[in-house]
């Protein structure tokens, strides 16, 4: 497996199971979190370290694994859904691409030039032997 850019270093969440120093060891590696045939385009939330994340896969058949909380309100986007190619946070509807980026604000249509402070955290997504596999620090194999 190839290193992939993570759009955002991860830190261990604060109420981790792991002691520090292990837990930097294992978000090092690849793990499988998936069947590949299991994700759909309704997310669903897996778990990986103790790092909540939202799995789902576009129209276009492409899987998306990204952190499983809206940056504008904290809300699970594992609760929320699919539009074409982004995935729609269930509480105010923002949209987010396929980079993360978020695209749209129902609430606020006129708004052009959206705040990066609105962009998910993507982890690495490879798809070998039928399982979505994922590291929390992309780094070569």
């Amino acid at each position: 497996m190839n290193a992939i850019p993570v759009l955002n270093l991860f830190t261990q969440p604060q109420c981790s199971q792991f002691d520090p120093n292990d837990w930097n060891i294992l978000a090092q590696h690849w793990y499988p979190v998936v069947q590949i045939q299991d994700v759909t385009t309704q997310p669903q939330q897996v778990q990986l370290l103790d790092v909540k994340m939202a799995i789902y896969k576009t129209e276009s058949g492409e899987i998306h694994l990204v952190r499983d909380i809206c940056p504008h309100r904290g809300v699970p986007l594992s609760k929320g859904w699919v539009e074409g190619e982004n995935i729609v946070c269930p509480y105010h509807g923002l949209n987010y691409n396929a980079q993360g980026k978020c695209v749209k604000i129902p609430a606020q249509p006129e708004l052009t030039q959206i705040s990066d402070r609105f962009t998910l955290t993507k982890f690495p997504v490879v798809e070998k032997y039928g399982l979505v596999w994922t590291s929390l620090f992309s780094r070569d194999e």
